[in-house]
């Protein structure tokens, strides 16, 4: 008797993936929609990155890291942060040395997201925070900036009935794309709400040093340690 093949649909959070962010990279050239137009392309990727003669590493280098080094690490990491935000990090309970920045929020998301749990999510931003409030089986809720925010974040869902319950805040600032930056008194302010309405802040400051001025840090905000915690890549 032959067997009848399985059919098993997808799992409903896969519907509500937002694309990841490198689906936008172009890997053909698109056909010209405007043909009496001649349009000047500013801006083009290379895809992939063409990174010509590749060092290949010892087998030594690419032994796992020992404890000892890892502690070095984590202490180096701590006075860095000391030195650049002025927050005491105590190396071993307070600081996480992981992988890239999606399995840091991934991991923090399964850490804390129950499934049905919301949590406010940056839009305009990257999808990546999206994706991981959805394959932890949250529901992401925006808030938004734009152009008439100043692209800077308005949190006053966070003292609405949606805020009270609410489990979670990604932020991202500097911000990717616009480069806006809270200030000192804004980071100030989101810290004492979040506290108060037991909201947890994840701060994904990947971008902290590219500008030349050091960015404000919610670890070196008065009450940020309590209130969140900071991500660098």
């Amino acid at each position: 008797m032959p067997v009848k093949r399985v059919v098993v649909d997808k799992a409903n959070r896969l519907y509500r993936f937002p694309p990841d962010i490198l689906s936008f990279v172009q890997v053909e050239e698109r056909r010209r929609l405007l043909r009496r137009l001649e349009l000047i392309d500013l801006a083009r990727f290379r895809w992939p990155v063409d990174w010509g003669a590749v060092r290949v590493a010892p087998e030594a280098d690419l032994r796992p890291a020992t404890n000892e080094e890892l502690t070095r690490l984590r202490e180096a990491t701590a006075e860095w942060l000391r030195q650049r935000t002025g927050a005491n990090i105590h190396p071993v309970r307070e600081l996480v040395i992981g992988g890239g920045l999606r399995q840091l929020l991934l991991a923090v998301g399964m850490a804390t997201i129950d499934p049905g749990d919301i949590a406010f999510v940056p839009e305009l931003g990257a999808p990546l925070y999206r994706r991981v409030v959805t394959a932890c089986g949250g529901q992401p809720v925006t808030y938004t900036l734009n152009r008439k925010t100043e692209f800077l974040p308005q949190f006053e869902r966070l003292q609405g009935q949606l805020g009270r319950v609410a489990r979670m805040l990604f932020l991202n600032t500097p911000h990717n794309p616009t480069g806006t930056e809270l200030s000192e008194r804004q980071m100030a302010e989101l810290a004492w709400t979040a506290a108060r309405e037991n909201i947890l802040v994840v701060n994904d400051a990947a971008y902290c040093c590219i500008a030349e001025r050091p960015s404000v840090s919610l670890l070196g905000t008065e009450g940020g340690k309590k209130a969140g915690v900071e991500l660098y890549s």
